[in-house]
């Protein structure tokens, strides 16, 4: 078996080669135990360039901006508005109140009520059995 060089080791550590090459090679330090030695003893002497370029914030900065989503932001109420918003509901408030709505709605509300004593899940469960039972008649009918 041929052992690689460490001219071709080392291209291969610096992704300095074609990819069918590289497939090549990792073949080859599967199969061979002395080459692939070889191979972490180069890992271990090789140091990365890890300096930086002078503009490198600046691009990143600019990549991030880029990509980044763009949040909505929703401008706060004013206190304007605030008032706005309580003035429209206490006014439909009075409204409803002086047509009797509330009261129309108390009236129905007592109407479907079950014994007192009862708890509140079951009747919860009453109400909900009687609303299946109604949609099945329904469907019963068409």
């Amino acid at each position: 078996m041929e052992h690689l060089h460490v001219k071709r080791l080392r291209a291969y550590i610096h992704d300095d080669i074609a990819p069918e090459e590289r497939s090549n090679i990792e073949a080859h330090l599967d199969d061979c135990p002395d080459c692939f030695m070889e191979y972490l003893g180069l890992i271990d002497q090789w140091e990365p360039d890890l300096s930086l370029s002078e503009d490198f914030t600046d691009k990143t900065m600019e990549q991030w901006q880029t990509q980044a989503p763009k949040k909505h932001v929703r401008p706060s109420m004013t206190r304007k508005q605030t008032l706005l918003h309580y003035g429209v509901a206490a006014g439909l408030t009075i409204i409803l109140m002086s047509t009797g709505v509330f009261q129309h709605m108390i009236e129905w509300t007592g109407k479907h009520d079950e014994p007192s004593g009862m708890p509140l899940t079951e009747k919860i469960m009453n109400s909900t059995n009687a609303w299946l039972d109604e949609m099945k008649e329904r469907e019963g009918n068409e």
